[in-house]
């Protein structure tokens, strides 16, 4: 079984890369290519945000963190 822990950022950066793909691709078909684009960036940063816990989570072991 999964860890809540794991499991809980995993869901949110897949949700997050969801909704990010839908909002690009709604400002590409309203001709905004430039918002577009900083809608991407957001969501890519947002992702790498949450994300962080897991990325902790791997580093501890790696390097003696407990």
């Amino acid at each position: 079984m999964v860890s809540p822990q794991l499991l809980r950022p995993m869901l949110q950066t897949v949700g997050l890369a969801l909704v990010t793909k839908l909002a690009s691709a709604l400002c590409k078909d309203a001709g905004e290519g430039s918002l577009a684009a900083f809608v991407e960036v957001a969501g890519s940063a947002t992702a790498v945000l949450v994300a962080l816990p897991l990325l902790r989570m791997v580093h501890q072991p790696l390097h003696g963190g407990g």
